[in-house]
């Protein structure tokens, strides 16, 4: 019995489809894992004002966007571990570059931990991105221990391969986006220290400082720095009642 075969142009599209279906697959997967990551970190983020529900407001583009930092720093370490692997570097340089870029991140976001005089509050959430950072490092080094182990391994798979890629996506998906956005929560709340633009109302509030926190769907979200998170007050309000904004070095004013 005679197998009926494509001609060359169907041969041809039928690759090109599957090709097409197979890189859309793979964009909408990494779409879905930066979500996850830009959720996580912006969750934590706003938890820490005490606004845990802004989040429920962020568009998807807004969110993926919060996590690429991590994506590109996990990938540049992994990248260059793929480099090094075909110099003919082993799992182990890779082993021990994670472990001592975990070691130093862990050091660095626990500072916050401790009430040192010596070091200021922004110094410590500086730190603390500074480890968040590393996290993003050490997972890129795990990654790339990986493909030097399952190259060494003759192309098999063992249960120390998925224990590296769990542990690997715990550092991309927990730590790194947690402590990075509770590193920017602890810099923005701090009146000292926060980079929040001050917004000018229409209707004149003279007694609250109001700072542009986020914007989603035409609308401002707003922040008064109390304090103490008790008396930290919270506003979604559209654009057209915004009079200016004020940063630190120029001023943006609501033509309308």
């Amino acid at each position: 019995m005679n197998t009926p075969t494509l001609s060359p142009s169907l041969q041809a599209a039928s690759l090109v489809i599957q090709r097409i279906i197979t890189t859309a697959s793979s964009l909408i997967g990494l779409g879905a894992l930066a979500y996850i990551i830009g959720w996580q970190e912006s969750s934590t983020y706003f938890s820490n004002f005490g606004a845990p529900w802004v989040t429920n407001l962020l568009s998807t583009a807004r969110i993926m966007q919060t996590s690429a930092w991590v994506a590109w720093i996990s990938i540049f370490f992994m990248l260059s571990c793929i480099i090094s692997l075909a110099e003919g570097a082993t799992h182990k340089s890779m082993r021990w570059q994670a472990i001592i870029t975990l070691g130093i991140g862990i050091c660095l976001t626990s500072l916050d931990a401790f009430e040192l005089l010596t070091v200021s509050l922004k110094a410590r959430a500086l730190l603390m991105g500074l480890g968040a950072i590393l996290f993003a490092i050490s997972t890129g080094f795990t990654l790339g221990e990986v493909i030097a182990r399952f190259k060494e391994d003759k192309f098999r798979w063992s249960a120390y391969h998925l224990y590296l890629l769990i542990f690997s996506i715990s550092l991309a998906f927990n730590w790194s986006p947690t402590k990075m956005g509770e590193a920017r929560a602890k810099l923005s709340m701090d009146s000292q220290s926060t980079s929040l633009p001050v917004v000018e109302l229409t209707n004149v509030d003279s007694q609250h400082t109001w700072h542009l926190l986020d914007v989603t769907d035409g609308n401002a979200i707003l922040v008064f720095l109390a304090p103490t998170p008790e008396q930290r007050l919270f506003r979604v309000i559209p654009f057209t009642e915004i009079k200016s904004i004020r940063t630190t070095s120029h001023e943006v004013k609501n033509e309308t």
